[in-house]
């Protein structure tokens, strides 16, 4: 299953809303070749007026291929537009585009922090997502109602969590132990 990010921000030359995506004729080749339903996480840039928050605000299930929308932009690219399934499902929190420096779309990673990640994603308004990084979004986003075969987190995710609660229950009994002496 494919997933892809999909850049969108208020003022913008495009048509975007909680039921679609607008984008230029570039992008089609994310669209190409690809099963759908196809999954995508939205995330608002910074903008041309530098108010974005720069956060994947929500994701969306995109429920076939593009069609044109006979309008151009403004440098003269033809306009295509995808719909979602539904609307748009926002994240219960908004997730930054990196947590303690470190961002979360792993290519992302091989660019120095600051004026080099933004060069690196500037003119990537669509692009693809790794199952990882798409997991982890949704995960940070407080998207639980995503029930897709492969998305859910699976029992390897349970076993650091378990461990962890077994050594807090030793230190915490060691701990009273000593109390009691």
């Amino acid at each position: 299953m494919s997933t892809l990010v999909l850049e969108s921000s208020l003022g913008s030359q495009y048509e975007d809303s909680p039921a679609s995506y607008e984008f230029p004729a570039q992008y089609l080749r994310f669209f190409q070749g690809v099963s759908y339903p196809l999954y995508a996480v939205l995330y608002e840039p910074r903008g041309d007026d530098g108010s974005g928050r720069m956060k994947y605000l929500g994701w969306a299930e995109i429920a076939g291929p593009p069609i044109p929308t006979g309008r151009r932009s403004r440098s003269g690219r033809e306009l295509y537009t995808v719909f979602y399934s539904r609307p748009a499902e926002p994240f219960d929190e908004a997730v930054p585009r990196e947590i303690l420096g470190e961002p979360i779309e792993t290519w992302l990673r091989r660019y120095d922090r600051g004026r080099a990640r933004n060069v690196a994603t500037f003119g990537r308004a669509v692009r693809p997502l790794t199952d990882e990084d798409f997991q982890r979004i949704m995960e940070l986003g407080g998207a639980r109602s995503l029930e897709l075969e492969g998305y859910l987190p699976g029992p390897e995710h349970a076993v650091p969590l378990v461990a962890s609660r077994e050594r807090s229950e030793v230190l915490v009994a060691r701990m009273s132990r000593l109390l009691l002496k």
